[in-house]
């Protein structure tokens, strides 16, 4: 990974950093660190739906008819299915039970409608940053033997090589980059966040939020971020958009 010349890179510390660089991602202390870990250990009754969550199975035959305006589907947290100019994208998608890779931690309350062996061909994978939520390795190794294309920013190519995705079907993308895939236009834009899977890596890849261009549609996907000047920057540089996902506080 090449850095020397990136203007969102601290160079002292190694880390990648915010635009805005006074507005400090939150941090847990000691007590606050218990409590959530009681609350995951010991309150579990309280945490989780009493039934089974109402859900739909899609109907993928009519999801993938030609379409002059794009389809989505919501598969929960930030995993979406898009159609755009026929082509089929998935985004952040997480389709395994549990959030983390040690499977005793956060398991989600019900399994996906679909499974990714359900999903028709997809073309490309967006990755907005490297959490666990966002980021699933039991996921990404479905497509290690697919055609389907990966975009994801800066660093986060090494984890999808170690599971097995061909570096040349990785394409990896600073803030303002630009790449064309099928006929479609991605671009890296700022988010408000921070990245890390582990106890000594945070911050060590880039974070994004994307903007999809199609023929005469366009989409803007936020990302994990916080709010800042950098929405109305992307709206004036790159908008208006026809649809745009923005992360709600899903925790």
């Amino acid at each position: 990974m090449e850095t020397k010349t990136l203007t969102n890179y601290d160079y002292k510390s190694d880390t990648f950093i915010n635009l805005d660089t006074a507005k400090k991602p939150p941090t847990m202390g000691f007590f606050e660190t218990i409590g959530i870990a009681k609350k995951i250990f010991c309150d579990k009754a309280s945490r989780a739906p009493k039934g089974r969550i109402p859900e739909v199975k899609p109907n993928m035959a009519e999801f993938l008819k030609p379409s002059s305006n794009v389809k989505f589907m919501w598969f929960g947290h930030s995993t979406l299915l898009l159609n755009l100019d026929g082509k089929i994208l998935l985004i952040d998608p997480v389709f395994s039970d549990y959030a983390f890779s040690i499977d005793m931690f956060v398991k989600r309350f019900q399994s996906p409608v679909l499974t990714p062996a359900e999903l028709p061909h997809i073309d490309a994978v967006v990755i907005s940053h490297d959490h666990y939520d966002h980021l699933d390795q039991k996921t990404i190794e479905f497509f290690k033997d697919k055609s389907t294309g990966f975009i994801v920013p800066i660093g986060v190519a090494a984890f999808l090589r170690d599971w097995g995705i061909p570096e040349s079907r990785i394409v990896e993308l600073n803030w303002g980059g630009t790449v064309t895939h099928n006929g479609l236009t991605f671009t890296a834009a700022p988010a408000q966040h921070f990245s890390g899977r582990g106890l000594f890596d945070r911050n060590k890849t880039l974070w994004a939020s994307w903007v999809i261009q199609g023929r005469e549609e366009r989409i803007f996907y936020s990302g994990d971020t916080g709010y800042g000047d950098h929405f109305k920057e992307i709206g004036k540089r790159y908008g208006p958009f026809d649809v745009t996902f923005i992360e709600n506080g899903q925790y």
